[in-house]
């Protein structure tokens, strides 16, 4: 597992194969999303990789990149999820997507920390 300190007050396990695509694209987009929020120092992203059917269902692992805080889907479960070794599709904004935006994680994060949006500084 790899442990990058972004956030030692929220812990966010990012679960993936090493077939997906997009896990390390998603790993960069909530980086900047919590670097976006300044949070950078308050979130621990600890990446996961599943390896196994069994790993994945014991992990709730609908699919790669999955995004979990607290053993709970930061995305929310989809209702007929099954868990096993595939990517993840995410309804997101109307639209099928292999990860979300930096957009997307930032909304996330700022509704879990209750955060408002940075003001821009005066030039």
């Amino acid at each position: 597992m790899i442990g990058v300190t972004l956030y030692p007050h929220m812990h966010i396990r990012l679960l993936y194969f090493k077939g997906c695509p997009n896990y390390l694209d998603a790993f960069d987009a909530l980086k900047q999303a919590a670097q976006s929020l300044g949070m950078q120092r308050d979130v621990q992203i600890e990446m996961q990789e599943i390896k196994t059917q069994a790993e994945a269902e014991q992990s709730k692992f609908v699919g790669s990149p999955t995004f979990m805080i607290n053993d709970r889907d930061l995305f929310g479960e989809p209702n007929d999820a099954t868990y096993g070794l595939r990517c993840r599709i995410y309804l997101l904004n109307g639209q099928a997507v292999g990860l979300p935006s930096v957009a997307d994680f930032a909304a996330k994060l700022r509704k879990l920390t209750d955060r408002p949006r940075p003001q821009s500084q005066p030039r």
